[in-house]
């Protein structure tokens, strides 16, 4: 992931005015996000995970680049090139300025079953995180919830800038009949 796609996606950002609002290309600037995001994860760049902060800022994305902007502040002392280090101070205050508009999901737990499995969007959501405002971008979230013997939960909540709201995962017994192994009829 080296120069040849660093320019592309740097011209993306360019093109769809990723980082700055508002954009002006939403569908470049989302390619965009991918391959920054894509490029910080083979290559640790700190150059990238930058990019995709100002490109998720832009989207909207409050949470995700709130995170990525900590994240460069974070790593950028440990650069060896001064004048990465610097980066350090403006992304906490990117970070800062965009915390108050960084939406919350509870996703409440009724009841705490054994094998209980959540999904948020897809991905595991730990039981350390169950009842727990979670950061989330603005936009709809859905919830997925199984444990033996209950019926699966689906549930969505959307979720505007600077609001907190939460989802209860009710799982329900799964009354359906355990289907009896069935034998060929015997021919007598």
């Amino acid at each position: 992931y080296g120069g040849a796609k660093h320019g592309v996606t740097m011209k993306q950002m360019e093109q769809g005015k990723c980082d700055e609002i508002p954009i002006k290309d939403p569908v470049v600037c989302k390619e965009a996000r991918e391959n920054f995001k894509r490029a910080y994860e083979l290559t640790g760049a700190l150059g990238a995970l930058r990019n995709l902060a100002y490109t998720e800022k832009g989207l909207g994305l409050v949470a995700s680049a709130a995170r990525h902007f900590r994240d460069v502040a974070r790593e950028a002392p440990k650069d060896p090139r001064p004048e990465r280090q610097a980066w350090a101070e403006f992304a906490k205050k990117e970070a800062a300025e965009l915390e108050p508009r960084v939406p919350h999901l509870v996703v409440k737990v009724v009841e705490k079953l054994p094998g209980l499995k959540i999904t948020l969007d897809g991905e595991p959501l730990k039981d350390a995180a169950w009842n727990t405002a979670i950061d989330v971008d603005p936009g709809k979230h859905s919830v997925h919830a199984e444990a033996p013997g209950r019926l699966n939960f689906e549930g969505s909540v959307t979720i505007a800038e600077k609001q907190e709201k939460s989802i209860a995962v009710v799982l329900e017994v799964d009354t359906a009949p355990v289907a009896a192994d069935k034998k060929a009829p015997s021919k007598v």
